[in-house]
């Protein structure tokens, strides 16, 4: 609200530029941002004649490719090659979008940043994010399904809160899930691979419907002891699909793994009635 400020030139090496910190500056036309800078917070520039004009150039508005603002977007937006940051707050309440693509080039989603986003249905994070930030993706209404992949290493507090997610698959790379993470979900099942990972110590990070799949001893069996959810083991899954097949021996025809006189008998026995004796294949 510095009404007599018209323009300014932020200083090589400022990384961050916090929450409304110029918002309301009526006569600011003129920003210089250096490439220093790589977090620019919710609302820095709202209602600045610099912002405005570069809304009217494109409603993705993006320094240093750093998406700061697209709540003025509709229908399906495609986020363009370069972006590494998608701000706190930058689609907060943009109920026109209903789809979102996403550039392998995105390192982090930050706090509340699609944040009742009601439109959206489904979101596939490419593996470059690292980092997912509280709220990011919360109160998204008809949000049903969503793939995490193996580059993310933490989900924040409220990340899905409300949302319609039925079923999700938290990656081994995942060391950490907020508080709240999936409050008020519609989830029946949730997979956490990392036995380690730390899960906000709260009964609405996991909602109380969902079957929880997680190793045994895991911090997954632990929350589910914990707050009473049903765990199942993915132990024996993992086991069973690791143990190789029988290797076929040669003249076991009674299909034991071994090749015997017992073999031999049933050999000349299908011989002479094939339709009671039968070789194993």
């Amino acid at each position: 609200k510095c009404n007599s400020l018209t323009s300014i030139t932020i200083p090589e090496g400022v990384t961050s530029i916090g929450r409304a910190a110029f918002a309301d500056c009526k006569n600011l036309t003129s920003i210089t941002i250096p490439d220093s800078v790589s977090i620019i917070k919710s609302e820095a520039f709202d209602d600045t004649p610099w912002f405005e004009a570069k809304l009217k150039e494109n409603p993705l508005v993006v320094v240093n490719g750093l998406l700061i603002d697209g709540k003025t977007c509709k229908g399906d937006v495609v986020i363009p090659d370069g972006i590494t940051y998608i701000a706190d707050s930058a689609f907060y309440s943009c109920n026109e979008l209903t789809s979102i693509t996403f550039p392998d080039s995105v390192t982090c989603i930050d706090d509340h940043a699609f944040r009742y986003c009601e439109g959206l249905t489904s979101i596939t994070i490419p593996d470059s994010v690292t980092s997912i930030g509280d709220s990011a993706f919360s109160d998204c209404s008809k949000l049903s399904s969503v793939t995490i992949p193996d580059s993310v290493t933490s989900i924040s507090d409220y990340a899905f809160r409300f949302t319609r997610l039925t079923s999700v698959t938290i990656p081994e790379s995942v060391k950490s899930i907020g508080k709240d993470t999936f409050e008020g979900c519609k989830l029946t099942s949730i997979r956490i691979n990392n036995p380690e990972c730390v899960i906000g110590d709260s009964s609405d990070t996991i909602c109380e419907n969902a079957t929880i799949y997680g190793y045994e001893g895991s911090t997954a069996q632990a929350y589910a002891e914990k707050y009473e959810r049903k765990f199942v083991s993915i132990d024996s899954e993992q086991s069973s699909s690791t143990t190789a097949p029988p290797t076929a021996v040669d003249g076991d025809a009674n299909g034991d793994g071994n090749a015997n006189l017992a073999d031999a008998v049933l050999i000349l026995q299908s011989i002479s009635n094939p339709d009671k004796y039968r070789i194993s294949e």
